[in-house]
This record gives structure tokens, sequence and C-alpha cells, in this order.
């Protein structure tokens, strides 16, 4: 079974290396391609990945489920990793989608480097050193799209849609990301029994690069 690996925001498909160097399953690591808008991201990436097991790194999951939810038949299980499944409230959501119209701004006037420093200096970042950068995407173009395409103040909100899979779904936070293990058993409870939670100790929101064999082990 192909394991179908999306990175999160701001991230290339090298994001993925160590985990894929700790598994034996034929890996797909994709990179989020450039489209006008959710829905259409969502359909290149089921296009390009085709069936397998999906699996999703927080923008990465968020899109993957998606895809489960779009093209059911394609997704043979899921897996989220420190992921949401938008927001619901609209006043919310537009908040959200005024603070990334903020971040694109600083990443505008003020550049590529200003602008990198200020997201990874929030504090579900900072824990992770300089190698972060390694992986990290550098034109400031792609960055621009993915604030303005993919965030979550312009995505759908899937909660009221989360009862709909009926594939095996495990959701995985670090424990040291308080909010989004909050969200992962809000959205466990949300999928049913289909669904299993993992929480990660000694960890926090970025798990692909702090826990890599963790999450190898756990494909």
């Amino acid at each position: 079974m192909t394991h179908v690996l999306l990175p999160g925001f701001g991230f290339r498909a090298s994001l993925w290396e160590e985990v894929m160097a700790g598994t034996a399953h034929e890996c797909l690591a994709l990179e989020v391609p450039i489209r006008p808008n959710w829905s259409e991201t969502v359909a290149a990436l089921a296009q390009m990945g085709g069936a397998g097991t999906y699996v999703g790194y927080s923008m990465g999951g968020r899109l993957a489920l998606g895809v489960a939810l779009e093209c059911p038949e394609l997704v043979e299980r899921l897996v989220l990793i420190s992921t949401s499944p938008g927001i619901a409230d609209p006043t919310d959501r537009e908040a959200r989608r005024r603070a990334d119209e903020r971040w694109n701004e600083i990443l505008v006037d003020q550049g590529f480097e200003a602008f990198l420093d200020g997201w990874l200096d929030q504090p579900m970042f900072r824990d992770l050193g300089p190698a972060v950068r390694r992986h990290r995407i550098d034109d400031p173009a792609t960055i621009s799209r993915q604030l303005r395409v993919l965030g979550q103040g312009v995505m759908p909100s899937y909660w009221s849609r989360l009862a709909e899979l009926e594939t095996p779904v495990t959701i995985v936070a670090g424990a040291h990301d308080e909010k989004y293990v909050n969200l992962a058993r809000a959205m466990g409870e949300a999928i049913g029994e289909n669904a299993s939670v993992r929480v990660f100790a000694e960890a926090g929101h970025s798990l692909v690069l702090e826990r890599p064999q963790r999450v190898a082990e756990l494909l």
C-alpha cells in the first residue's frame, strides 16, 4: 500500500525524508501543487497520489482530509498529524484570513527572511532550531499563494463532515501542543469508532521533524 505524504505550510516534500528512511512502506512524498483555489488543489493531489494511505502534516493533513472526503474511494487509511479540520465559526474564519493576509504583507513589504523569522518565532515552532529551514520553500510567490489559497481562513470547515469518514483514521498530536491535542480528541469524537487518537510525549506541533522515527513506526 502506497503511503502518500503531504507536507505542511511552507514546506517541501523533503520534510518527510527521515520518516521515509524509517519505514519499509512504499512512500510517495508530494509537493503541494499551485492551483487557483482549495478544491482544485485537493483534486490535483488526489490525481497525483492515487489510491493509498494518505498522511498529512498540518496544512497537508487538512488537504489529506479533503481528499478523503471528496475522493473516499482513493483513501484506504488516513493519518492526520497536527491537523485541524478548519474553522467552523465564520467570524473566527474571517479573523484567521485577515491574520494570514497580515503575514502576507510582511512577506511582501519586509521580504522573505523577515517573514520566516517571524513565522518560526511563533511558540509552536521555537524548539525546532535552525535545521527546520532546510525543508522550507524559499519562493515568496509560492508562500504567498499558500497563505491566500490554502489557509484555514479560506478553506471550507470540515467539522460537519467528519462523521462521513468510513476509512480508519489515526489522529496524532504532540503533548506540548495543547491546542492540537484538544483538536485531535474533538476530531476523534466527531469521526467515531473508526478513529484513534495518539499523543506523542515530549513533542510539540512539528512531529515530522521532532519525532520522525516515532512517525515512521506509527505508519
